[in-house]
């Protein structure tokens, strides 16, 4: 799935009882921007995936990367994003683990280990 898809898909998850058409005015675009975006004609541009991460408190940072890689006419560009991406969420994944990590005495009883 692409990233318009994806986050129209998380926005319609997060906000249920919203229509395509309340969400023109949350994103700032039109109502048949929004319709096409759902068709797969149009994709969402960086600041209309700035402002849906925001709504949904979730880090933009992978979405436009990934949002460029779809975009790539290149081959190469698209391999250099690529591997951005990678190194991107495995630093992320490895942070996460750490904090985890870190409090883990507050989660596992570790007397039934």
């Amino acid at each position: 799935m692409d990233v318009t898809k994806e986050l129209l898909t998380k926005l319609k998850e997060a906000y249920p009882e919203a229509s395509l058409y309340h969400f023109h005015k949350i994103l700032g675009c039109s109502t048949q921007s929004i319709y096409k975006m759902e068709g797969g004609r149009n994709k969402m541009g960086a600041d209309t995936i700035l402002v849906v991460c925001d709504v949904l408190g979730i880090d933009p940072q992978p979405w436009l990367l990934r949002a460029e890689i779809e975009r790539a006419k290149s081959d190469h560009r698209r391999q250099i994003l690529t591997e951005i991406l990678a190194r991107y969420t495995t630093a992320a994944a490895l942070g996460a683990l750490a904090f985890l990590l870190s409090y883990s005495d507050l989660f596992i009883d570790f007397s039934t280990i």
